[in-house]
């Protein structure tokens, strides 16, 4: 496989991860948000309310892609590391896709500062 078709299928499983998200978070009208510290911080730091947060996570685009997670936190999932500049400042936003007993959850692992260097693959 060259890069092309690496490139190709990474941005069509982030696209179909996405979808996925957006969807399930759609049908149960939110998102779960795992609330430490460094999350919490993060909104007073920006001045934002939760609400905005939601909409920040809701409208990631694949160019806001930085990785594929392969953490597991609390059981399996699916994870997908993004940046997004909110209130012009990078914010490092983890999301994930679990199951628990057939009922699927969307998830934000993390919302808060880059804790180092961040690459879009995507946009280049």
């Amino acid at each position: 496989m060259d890069a092309t078709e690496d490139f190709g299928n990474i941005r069509r499983e982030v696209a179909a991860f996405l979808g996925e998200f957006r969807r399930i978070a759609a049908g149960k009208g939110l998102i779960r948000v795992d609330e430490s510290a460094k999350n919490w911080d993060t909104l007073m730091q920006l001045g934002i309310a939760e609400k905005q947060r939601f909409e920040e996570i809701l409208t990631v685009s694949l160019t806001d892609f930085c990785d594929i997670s392969p953490e597991r936190i609390e059981g399996e999932g699916r994870c997908c590391i993004f940046g997004k500049s909110v209130c012009n400042s990078l914010v490092y936003i983890k999301l994930k896709l679990e199951d628990r007993e057939g009922i699927p959850f969307a998830r934000c692992v993390s919302f808060h500062e880059p804790e180092r260097e961040m690459e879009f693959p995507l946009r280049r």
